[in-house]
């Protein structure tokens, strides 16, 4: 077989061999210096799980001023963390790619008290880590967080838990600073106990209270709709609602199907029946209650005597859409008092079923008595239906979820999971769509066996040593007896 020689197709028999390695390391030094600004990454991860969204790349290319991303984390990492942080720096380097007017700056606040001053600036606690780590207990002081700048403006996601929330939450907070002036969203229905969730929104928009006896303003990018059981809304309010919807109006829907009374814990028909207006979009709100095995506990009471009990009614579940972004900082959700939604199908419209109860729930139709005492055990359990969203071409966009208590103080929960799921809705629908086409990333983690028994790991371990110079010899003595022959 005719060898091929390098030398003789570049031509370069005559030069010497340390003139050849001077030009060989020349063109690689080149090489890298007019490669390094191209980005040359490949991501061949399940649904792009290392790679900015077009939504993102457009929301970063209108930055029209600098923005400064920080990343706010330790050197002494434990080495389980050790993966997520380089998982977290490449995706962070991807948003530095998209713009010149991009920075990412890596911040060790146990360095200096400058560095640490600083995470201080953006909120950025400290956390205690304990872990097992060669078969000992150790406990570990870290800073793992994202602090942003712009235009003078800050925000911070103070505690990074997770991959696939991560571009949601950095890009909607990007979009929010990089706005000239807030967006309007509207009020209706009972807000007296909503003192939470307005200590959310008014930070994030600008919040105006329309009356239903007029045309609602069409600044009003988002309408928020309260419609408690026990208040009635006229047909001409609900015109009014309908006509915002069908001109191009979002609206978020918190309505009861029933009137409760919170003290004698009874039942009765509510005295607006939304069903009116919904059913002409597909949505029909159904004429029951659903309770779960996954619940809330509940004290109930009075001044003698109280006790604590799982109260169905009160469900919990993170049975969600796995397409949508809404639930990329959210574990859970709770639904006081909700009733299922049933969705009849139109033509041209588009509909989303984004929250369902958990297979081990089930519906109380008839005779309704919400004291806990009176609750009994199911037949059968079932999946319902309990938040959907409606969206029609050029116009309409709503999401419906029946229970007027969703954002309540008394029944959001402590964790505040519902009222940061509502304002991912929000940031969703005032931004005209522009964070739509973020979802929740999918990353897969495909772990080693692990081994229990300390025989079985040290067997792995010099196997490990081992096996390549093992390989190696034997190969080599291949070629040692071939030669002596």
């Amino acid at each position: 077989m005719k060898k091929i020689s390098l030398l003789k197709i570049f031509k370069l028999n005559n030069f010497k061999k340390k003139a050849i390695c001077a030009l060989v390391f020349s063109l690689f030094l080149l090489g890298n210096i007019f490669l390094k600004p191209i980005n040359l990454r490949l991501d061949l991860s399940k649904n792009q799980a290392y790679s900015v969204s077009k939504s993102t790349k457009d929301i970063l290319k209108k930055l029209d001023k600098n923005l400064e991303i920080y990343f706010f984390v330790s050197e002494n990492l434990p080495t389980s963390f050790l993966a997520f942080r380089n998982d977290v720096l490449d995706f962070l380097k991807e948003y530095e790619n998209q713009s010149k007017k991009i920075v990412l700056k890596i911040i060790d606040p146990t360095k200096d008290d400058n560095n640490f001053k600083l995470s201080q600036e953006f909120y950025i606690p400290e956390l205690q880590l304990s872990q097992l780590e060669q078969d000992k207990f150790s406990v570990s002081r870290i800073h793992f967080g994202i602090g942003i700048k712009y235009d003078g403006k800050t925000e911070s996601i103070p505690q990074l838990n997770n991959l696939e929330s991560l571009e949601f939450n950095l890009t909607s907070l990007i979009y929010k600073l990089s706005k000239k002036e807030l967006e309007k969203i509207g009020i209706v229905g009972e807000t007296s106990d909503l003192n939470n969730f307005f200590e959310l929104v008014n930070n994030q928009f600008s919040v105006d209270y329309p009356s239903l006896e007029k045309q609602i303003d069409s600044q009003i990018k988002t309408l928020i709709i309260i419609g408690k059981g026990d208040k009635e809304i006229k047909d001409k309010q609900l015109k009014t609602i309908e006509d915002y919807l069908i001109k191009g109006g979002k609206a978020v829907f918190l309505v009861d199907k029933f009137s409760i009374d919170e003290t004698s814990l009874y039942t009765t028909g509510g005295k607006t029946d939304w069903n009116k207006l919904l059913k002409k979009f597909g949505i029909n709100i159904e004429n029951n209650l659903v309770l779960s095995a996954s619940a809330q506990l509940v004290s109930f009471g009075n001044n003698y005597f109280q006790f604590l009990s799982v109260y169905p009614y009160w469900l919990k579940t993170n049975n969600f859409s796995k397409n949508s972004s809404y639930f990329s900082n959210v574990s859970s959700l709770t639904f006081p008092w909700v009733s299922s939604i049933k969705i009849n199908k139109l033509k041209d419209h588009q509909y989303e079923e984004l929250v369902y109860s958990t297979n081990k729930s089930w519906q109380v139709k008839d005779n309704i008595n919400l004291n806990p005492n009176s609750i009994n055990q199911p037949k059968s359990y079932n999946q319902y239906l309990l938040t959907a969203k409606v969206k029609r071409k050029n116009n309409l966009d709503f999401l419906v979820i029946p229970s007027s208590r969703f954002l309540s103080d008394k029944f959001s929960g402590k964790d505040e999971e519902n009222l940061k799921f509502v304002l991912n809705v929000l940031y969703d629908l005032t931004s005209q769509g522009v964070l739509a086409g973020i979802k929740q990333r999918t990353v897969n983690v495909y772990q080693l066996t692990y081994f229990d028994n300390q025989y079985q790991k040290e067997v792995l371990k010099y196997l490990s040593i081992g096996f390549l110079p093992i390989i190696f010899l034997i190969f080599g003595l291949i070629k040692v007896l071939k030669g002596n022959r």
